[in-house]
């Protein structure tokens, strides 16, 4: 695994390092984000990294009991198996996140639907 990193350019190694460490924080990655600020869509950098890379990737994740899924149909990496800690919302809990980014939005920062 060292070897193929050392291969790869400063900038690519380093990408792969942050897409990796995004996975751990996230558990997935989206091919499109939107800014939260502005709501403009914007291509992933992370998604074309995991797209380029994914065989080391998966290797690289396999060594720590995970695994990296993707699902072409909604465009998104996934970080699955017994080394991932997730926490999962009810519908509710989301419902209510979700209704609260919206009041925030309106009331703080003035965008009303």
């Amino acid at each position: 695994m060292l070897k193929y990193m050392e291969e790869l350019s400063q900038s690519e190694a380093a990408a792969i390092k942050k897409t990796i460490q995004e996975l751990f924080k996230q558990t997935c990655i989206l091919q499109v984000k939107y800014d939260p600020a502005t709501l403009i869509r914007r291509d992933n950098p992370r998604y074309e990294t995991c797209v380029r890379h994914r065989a080391f990737i998966e290797q690289y994740l396999s060594v720590l009991g995970c695994e990296l899924t993707h699902d072409p149909q909604e465009h998104i990496f996934r970080l699955t198996g017994e080394g991932v800690a997730t926490e999962r919302l009810n519908l509710t809990t989301t419902l209510l996140i979700l209704i609260l980014k919206l009041i925030y939005r309106d009331k703080i920062m003035g965008e009303g639907l």
